[in-house]
């Protein structure tokens, strides 16, 4: 990437549009997208110059068309400048005057004389600076794209509203206060795309700079084309008693086809949020209660020869239908794990509690087994103990 100063440079005059036409369109741009160039019915105005070298060197161009117009009129003044007093134009700056409501500039660094009274002195401006002054309008863009122009506009006038240095496109605006938008601005990361809508055409923009200048165009949506997921908890879905179950799920994506997506959806998850829901509710709708209460663990659900664990039923058929439900929307499924469940409704608010109920007379049942074997043990060790002792007694005796 060129390390100058990029700037996209907008410009707009009375007399012409300002909607920009493209010097180059090839597949992935159409009408008013990515052209950095001047129209070309701005190019044909007899008073526009682009700048190639320097705003002088424009200038002085700007005055020789000047000069072979019917007019009579020129810009650079013929004054010469004097050693002594005067109005001082400075090194870098050029001299401003008024001639009848025209201008007349000096370049010339040195003091200058007025002896004229059509003459009025109007002060200096920086040559770097944009420029606008009685119809005279000059701006210099620092970029590979274009350098600019100096015009001059004798019916209306051309003027620079703005000068976007696209290096600052990254930073937030400082007001949303505009009256007409006529060039937008993009800063696309790498891997990633801007979707733009034209009518009802789709217009993807990859990585890299961008600009539109075509009213017609509007924004869609900025996509990632890498990994990203999700966690979100499911519709109720009902088992084969109808019990409602919510699913804390995670689900990874990516995002292959942004512009199948753009089509119908603003944003992965519109796409997929029906397709996941359709999903949960054609397994969860073949399972029972029971295989959701089994599992007391995530990790896994108790071995039982009669029923296959639900995880491993929900893994293997919902992936598969959501895979194909997404992929037509340009969505690649990485995978979709359950990473807890819900009962809902009152049955399953009252099954929920039964299941806790019996998992506390389970706590109590073996903490009440654990005793009794604590104190079976204990008699134990005392009548061995007994025993032990009489032994000592009896043989004390003999």
């Amino acid at each position: 990437m060129s390390q100058t100063v990029k700037t996209g440079l907008t410009v707009s005059s009375s007399s012409f549009p300002s909607n920009l036409t493209p010097a180059v369109e090839h597949q992935a741009h159409s009408d008013g997208t990515d052209d950095w160039t001047v129209p070309d019915d701005v190019k044909r105005h007899p008073y526009f110059v682009e700048i190639k070298t320097s705003v002088a060197d424009a200038l002085k161009e700007l005055d020789q068309k000047i000069r072979s117009g019917d007019r009579g009129h020129h810009l650079l003044s013929s004054k010469k400048p004097r050693s002594l007093f005067g109005r001082i134009v400075q090194a870098g700056r050029v001299g401003l005057w008024e001639v009848n409501g025209r201008p007349i500039m000096s370049m010339r660094p040195g003091k200058y004389w007025n002896w004229s009274p059509r003459h009025t002195w109007r002060g200096t401006t920086d040559v770097t600076n944009p420029i606008d002054f009685l119809g005279l309008t000059a701006a210099q863009v620092f970029v590979i794209r274009n350098g600019g122009f100096v015009a001059y506009g004798a019916e209306g006038r051309f003027k620079v509203l703005a000068v976007a240095d696209t290096l600052d496109l990254d930073r937030p605006r400082t007001s949303d206060q505009v009256k007409v938008t006529v060039a937008t601005f993009f800063n696309v990361p790498a891997n990633n795309v801007v979707i733009l809508q034209r009518g009802n055409s789709l217009i993807l923009l990859p990585a890299g700079q961008h600009v539109i200048t075509n009213p017609n165009t509007t924004f869609r949506g900025l996509f990632s084309l890498g990994e990203r997921q999700i966690k979100f908890k499911t519709q109720p879905a009902y088992t084969v008693e109808g019990v409602p179950v919510i699913l804390n799920v995670n689900l990874r994506y990516r995002v292959f086809d942004p512009l199948a997506l753009t089509s119908h959806y603003d944003d992965p998850f519109q796409a997929l949020a029906n397709p996941c829901q359709v999903s949960v509710n054609a397994v969860v709708s073949r399972l029972s209660y029971q295989q959701f209460m089994r599992s007391q663990k995530i990790g896994g659900d108790v071995p039982d020869v009669q029923h296959t664990p639900w995880l491993e039923a929900f893994k293997a058929e919902s992936l598969v239908e959501l895979s194909q439900q997404a992929a037509a929307h340009g969505i690649k499924i990485l995978s979709f794990d359950v990473l807890d469940r819900e009962l809902e409704g009152a049955l399953g608010k009252d099954l929920e509690k039964q299941s806790e109920q019996v998992l506390r007379n389970q706590v109590q049942a073996t903490q009440i087994e654990l005793q009794n074997h604590i104190n079976t043990e204990t008699q134990r060790g005392k009548l061995e103990i007994s025993e032990v002792e009489a032994d000592q007694v009896k043989t004390k005796a003999e």
